[in-house]
């Protein structure tokens, strides 16, 4: 049965332990992310106006700039399990503030604050989780491990999703604040318990000899602009397929996010149609990343694996021109391409960058996860806000077949 599953997954019995272990500290990260994600849209949504939303996306690349210089500083002093445990409790505590300030401080201030910090605490989270990973499996393993690993959350948002609904109703909105936090908690627990385990003892004294190595390597010779900020041509490479992939997905998701606002006007009807929206998302992912998102990529390989996403968006773009004039067909289409987004992006796309930094020394490899997940967010944030408030500004209508085509631009370039 065991032998069964593994092959299923596409991996081997000796990677099977920490897979699993990681797969159950991801799980409670991606509930706690669920239930954040629910709050933080739906009172986002309902409360402001959707051009308040660029000003969301300059406020999240700020504060993440901020976090991922002391993220940085955290992640080259102490060990990746130290980093994890302390991202964990510092989104702990802060999502109790957040909750405190919701129910008993100006509503209005703290819905907005709740958005930004949500993206930011997914990000540092996930920066976190990944850097751990990088350190436990070689190129050969990444390829058929990390599609894996990174589906623990699917079924747990899928999970986390379809239950809010349910709850909202008994416990109230804001309260799922508390669920994510005890999500957060279990995950924390969970890891620390798994530490122990004496599978995880070669990973310990690994990342502990990598450190010491690392402070003592200096750098030495003539640096050009991309050896000095990237220290490696590949993660600069991977930079700026990254910021063009980061503003296709933050286009496509304002778009999404006002056509949803002018669809509903009742808090409830928000929260369930974005909660099974998103479950829906999640569900088709799992299947994808568990069964066969591996198996394309050892088939394919990574270099054509990078074209999958790009490729498969800028045909959802045709059908647009195709349907010119049927207003009606365009919100549904762009409804299931907002869908096909989401899966990509944790079905292919983030799997494959992370599987290219393998080849590179562990440090790099972290600084590249880093610079590509992290550093190439902010840029795209301000980019596409500032374009935003540009278009605000001049009177421009973004209906969806404009934004198609910035989107088309950008996917050409990609």
């Amino acid at each position: 049965m065991k032998q069964r599953l593994y092959n299923a997954l596409n991996i081997k019995p000796s990677e099977s332990s920490q897979v699993f272990d990681l797969l159950s500290v991801q799980f409670f990260m991606g509930l706690a992310n669920a239930f954040l994600n629910i709050v933080a849209f739906t009172l986002f949504i309902y409360e402001f106006n959707i051009k308040r939303l660029p000003w969301v996306y300059l406020a999240v690349a700020l504060l993440l700039i901020v976090l991922n210089f002391f993220y940085e500083k955290l992640e080259h002093k102490f060990s990746p399990p130290f980093v994890l445990k302390t991202v964990i409790g510092g989104a702990i505590g802060l999502l109790a503030m957040l909750w405190i300030g919701l129910s008993f401080g100006n509503t209005h201030e703290f819905i907005f604050v709740l958005l930004v910090c949500n993206t930011a605490i997914y990000m540092v989270t996930g920066y976190a989780f990944w850097g751990l990973v990088a350190l436990l499996f070689n190129v050969r393993e990444s390829r058929r491990v990390f599609s894996v690993v990174g589906s623990g959350d699917i079924p747990s948002k899928f999970i986390g999703y379809l239950a809010s609904p349910l709850l909202i109703p008994i416990i109230g909105l804001p309260n799922l604040v508390w669920l994510a936090i005890a999500s957060l908690l279990i995950s924390l627990y969970l890891f620390h318990k798994k530490m122990k385990k004496k599978s995880w003892e070669q990973l310990l004294k690994k990342t502990a000899h990598a450190h010491h190595h690392d402070a003592h390597e200096g750098s030495h010779g003539h640096q050009n602009i991309i050896s000095f900020f990237f220290e490696n041509r590949l993660i600069f490479a991977i930079s700026v397929l990254s910021v063009l992939s980061y503003n296709v997905f933050v286009l496509i998701d304002y778009t999404f996010i006002s056509q949803v606002k002018m669809r509903y006007e009742r808090i409830s009807d928000l929260a369930v149609y974005i909660a099974v929206f998103f479950a829906i998302g999640r569900l088709i992912a799992m299947v994808l990343k568990l069964i066969f998102t591996s198996r394309v990529i050892e088939r394919l390989g990574i270099i054509y694996c990078l074209f999958v996403t790009p490729a498969a968006l800028f045909l959802f773009c045709m059908l647009f021109f195709f349907f010119d004039g049927y207003s009606d067909y365009n919100v549904y289409i762009f409804g299931l391409m907002a869908l096909l987004t989401e899966v990509l992006r944790s079905t292919m796309q983030e799997p494959v960058f992370f599987i290219l930094f393998q080849p590179l020394k562990e440090k790099l490899r972290l600084k590249g996860h880093l610079i590509a997940k992290g550093y190439t967010l902010p840029p795209s944030l301000i980019v596409v806000g500032l374009s935003l408030l540009l278009f605000f500004n001049f009177g421009f209508s973004l209906d969806i077949v404009f934004t198609i085509k910035i989107i088309l631009a950008n996917l050409v370039v990609w």
